[in-house]
């Protein structure tokens, strides 16, 4: 039977509901078709993926292929299904074993070339995924970033034909170990304030008394620190004690 069922999930927000790429091979006039209310993102997956089979060296089918995310009434977006769209189809056209795609969740976008390339928000997914129990196909990527999930078993790759191996259990793709966390960068410090030399150091006393000789460098030194502080000298006698008003 040209049928085949891949499992992978949708972004709604923090949501990550579980999305079954359901693709099937019929007789007919070659077309392509994608079902399950497909945003322009993902309608472009067919493009990416035709290309990425072909230059894959896999053949891709010259059938009818339909290819439904279900559940249909989850609006779905983004190159996320890319990765399973293409294992869909060749799995339906016998390319690659059905056995134990359902112990997988396949979430990469495709080049043409067949690379696999990162997604963006790829934690909540990985948390779903590990809540099922499944292990995580990704692009190496987003390994890091799956692998804050510590009870989830992420697989990396970098190619299409790297998956394919994988499934054929020819070449199978060792767990990704999270990366050592990065030394944290040092804060810059602060440049420090030139200090004030003795011509400049005036009491704010004498400052009252003659406001109006002082050091543009004192001025634009304390109006930076209380910018919203103004200090008013009263009129009283030079020489005397004088209040503030603020």
């Amino acid at each position: 039977m040209s049928l085949a069922v891949v499992q992978s999930r949708a972004k709604l927000g923090i949501d990550v509901p579980a999305v079954s790429v359901e693709v099937h091979l019929s007789n007919g006039l070659p077309a392509f078709n994608i079902e399950g209310l497909p945003e322009t993102s993902v309608k472009e997956s067919k493009d990416r993926v035709r290309s990425a089979i072909i230059n894959s060296y896999f053949e891709f089918p010259a059938r009818r292929i339909t290819v439904n995310l279900a559940p249909a009434d989850i609006p779905k977006e983004g190159s996320r299904f890319d990765l399973a769209i293409a294992i869909g189809i060749l799995a339906a056209s016998k390319q690659i074993p059905v056995e134990h795609l359902e112990d997988y969740e396949f979430i990469s976008e495709l080049a043409l070339s067949g690379e696999m390339r990162s997604v963006e928000a790829l934690l909540p997914s990985a948390q779903g995924c590990a809540a099922q129990g499944k292990q995580l196909i990704v692009a190496q990527a987003n390994a890091d970033e799956a692998a804050l999930v510590e009870s989830l078993c992420v697989l990396p790759a970098k190619h299409l034909l790297e998956v394919s191996a994988h499934l054929h259990q020819r070449t199978l793709i060792q767990p990704w170990l999270k990366s050592a966390a990065h030394p944290q960068k040092e804060h810059q410090q602060l440049t420090p304030r030139r200090n004030i030399n003795s011509s400049e150091t005036l009491s704010v006393k004498c400052m009252l008394k003659e406001p109006r000789k002082w050091p543009l460098s004192v001025a634009i030194t304390y109006y930076s620190v209380a910018p919203q502080v103004l200090v008013k000298p009263c009129c009283q006698p030079l020489g005397g004690d004088f209040t503030t008003t603020v």
